[in-house]
């Protein structure tokens, strides 16, 4: 399955609004997985 919008940063993991605005013009079934900004532990966002 070929990769497509993968994005290194070098300035940690981006907040739930940067996740948001990541995934607005993507097509449907695009997903981000990042650290929590409140708990320990990992957010999957998706489309």
């Amino acid at each position: 399955m070929p990769q497509r919008g993968v994005t290194a940063r070098g300035s940690g993991s981006p907040s739930r609004r940067e996740t948001e605005q990541l995934l607005r013009d993507q097509p449907p079934g695009c997903f981000l997985v990042r650290f929590s900004e409140s708990t320990v532990g990992f957010v999957l966002s998706y489309r």
